[in-house]
């Protein structure tokens, strides 16, 4: 993951500052771990964000003040890019939001599915019948099923306070659409 971005000048420098503010040895993580490593939320949740944030840097062809924008964990890299979040600040809360999200899934059996315009009665009768239910529903009410509450970033500060850490939000120096 990691391997051909290190020659890139200044990265391993910037991920060596990330790692330290998100308690994890990046480097070695997206670059030696196995799959089963990296598949753990705690571990792949900093990792994404680490690697968006790498791509975006590389990407010279944006406008200025291009918006951001990013889905589930990809919201902490689009808040940095945006100037909301520093980087180190984005990777360290992407981790301390894996690791609590890798708590709760370990205290009952969980999982994740995307259905992908699939009609709304059969996919609640198919999950009944296998003894689940859909803890949470995105997507347009014509196109799936349904609504999401909207996200409330005082949320997200307090995560990070509850681990001892404190994040800097700024301001956003890229327009919100």
């Amino acid at each position: 993951m990691f391997s051909p971005w290190l020659d890139i000048a200044g990265t391993r420098a910037k991920l060596d500052r990330w790692s330290e503010g998100a308690g994890l040895d990046l480097i070695q993580l997206g670059t030696v771990a196995d799959a089963e490593t990296i598949q753990d939320t705690a571990v792949a949740q900093p990792l994404i964000v680490a690697l968006s944030l790498l791509a975006y840097e590389e990407m010279t062809d944006l406008p200025p003040r291009a918006p951001v924008a990013g889905h589930s964990v990809g919201e902490i890299a689009a808040a940095a890019i945006a100037g909301v979040l520093s980087a180190r600040d984005a990777v360290a809360f992407a981790a301390v939001r894996g690791a609590e999200m890798a708590k709760a899934c370990a205290i009952e059996p969980s999982g994740m599915a995307a259905v992908m315009m699939g009609d709304p009665e059969q996919v609640v009768s198919w999950l009944a019948e296998h003894g689940l239910s859909p803890p949470t529903a995105t997507g347009r009410p014509d196109r799936g099923l349904g609504r999401q509450g909207r996200h409330r970033p005082h949320r997200r500060r307090a995560v990070g306070r509850q681990q001892g850490r404190e994040l800097k939000v700024r301001a956003p120096s890229t327009p919100a659409i």
